[in-house]
């Protein structure tokens, strides 16, 4: 489904061009705009409208003095354009109203170059008329982005140089040319209309300069809420890191207590093992039995496996590669706490553990440990 460019967009987002224009050209003549520019553009559009209708009014009251002046003057059907105007700039105000941005820009800048061409046409190529196309062309490149001033210079260029070419060759004459008025028709038609181009140059300069302005202080504010927004994240970071710092320790010692080795007596330690043991425990089951007997200097490791719920693959790997480890650095691990189900359940899983020394309870095996160390004596 194609999309209108003129459609309203969400805070801070941008629309894509339409897909029916299907490449760059659109893009070049009407640009998605964010909401923020797009709200400032419209507002200068709205400024224009209102300037360029109260310009035709103003053309209205000098040429009205120029016939009050001179009757011989005559008189255009400026009242048609003042209308025409009127109505137009309504309809542009409405569109831009409703967010229909390009359609209303697009609207206004064609009928104000109709509207010159249409003057033209009546005064002739020689009059101060030809003057106004700088307007559309400035205003385009005021409110539209991309490449549009360029549009509307190449229109105006086309327009001006057909009526002039037309009336050069008589093929088009005007109805009032400026070689034909009396000193006072040209002094009250033609001062006026120079004092206006002057001015409107001088409003669409300094309507430029604000918009840039505004466009440098809104710069000016998104900088600021960026270095604001930068602040808040590198502090949540912080305290995200801090957290994660925190939380590690905190596993550290959950990891500490599952796996708690006890020293009972000189060279003898006891390992509890108390409910569902998966690969990461079973590695810090290990790393903790044999950091034990390195730090207790253990000559006996007592694995207690009363509190073991079930016996799984990794439960006996864990008893079989601690066992072997163990034994690696000087000490004998003995098996405790056996359970009838873990005892059925260690044949059937193939494993060998005919090298572990067992025991029914822990008061057993503390007993074999200290026959065991008394014989080491």
């Amino acid at each position: 489904m194609t999309e209108s460019p003129d459609a309203p967009q969400a805070e801070e987002t941008t629309v894509p061009p339409p897909q029916a224009f299907n490449g760059d050209l659109w893009t070049r003549f009407a640009p998605p705009l964010s909401t923020q520019e797009r709200a400032r553009r419209q507002k200068m559009l709205h400024t224009l409208i209102t300037v360029q209708t109260g310009a035709v009014i103003l053309i209205l009251i000098s040429t009205i003095a120029t016939k009050m002046q001179d009757p011989s003057f005559p008189m255009p059907s400026t009242f048609g354009l003042a209308i025409a105007t009127a109505l137009v700039g309504a309809v542009a105000a409405w569109l831009n109203k409703n967010d229909h941005f390009y359609t209303a820009s697009y609207l206004f800048l064609l009928f104000t170059i109709i509207l010159i061409a249409a003057v033209m046409s009546y005064f002739g190529y020689r009059s101060n008329i030809p003057y106004f196309y700088l307007w559309p062309v400035i205003a385009s490149g005021i409110i539209l982005p991309g490449w549009s001033s360029f549009l509307f210079a190449t229109l105006s260029a086309i327009t001006y140089t057909a009526l002039t070419l037309l009336q050069a060759y008589g093929l088009i004459v005007p109805a009032a040319p400026a070689t034909a008025l009396s000193l006072e028709a040209k002094l009250l038609s033609g001062i006026p209309q120079v004092v206006l181009i002057f001015y409107l140059l001088a409003f669409l300069i300094s309507l430029s300069g604000r918009s840039l302005e505004q466009a440098l202080r809104q710069s000016a504010e998104r900088a600021r809420e960026l270095e604001h927004t930068k602040s808040e994240l590198e502090r949540t970071v912080a305290e995200l890191r801090a957290a994660l710092e925190q939380q590690r320790l905190l596993l550290e010692t959950v990891h500490e207590l599952s796996t708690p080795v006890i020293p009972v007596m000189k060279g003898i330690i006891i390992l509890p093992i108390i409910g569902y043991v998966n690969e990461e425990r079973g590695r810090q089951i290990i790393k903790a039995l044999l950091e034990g007997i390195t730090r207790h200097r253990a000559r006996v490791a007592l694995i207690d496996v009363t509190g073991v719920e079930t016996v799984t693959r990794t439960v006996t790997n864990v008893l079989s590669q601690g066992s072997q480890a163990a034994r690696l650095l000087g000490a004998e691990v003995v098996l405790v706490g056996l359970q009838p189900g873990m005892a059925q359940a260690l044949p059937r899983l193939n494993v060998e553990l005919s090298t572990v020394t067992t025991r029914r309870d822990l008061q057993s095996g503390v007993e074999y440990a200290l026959q065991l160390r008394g014989k080491q004596a």
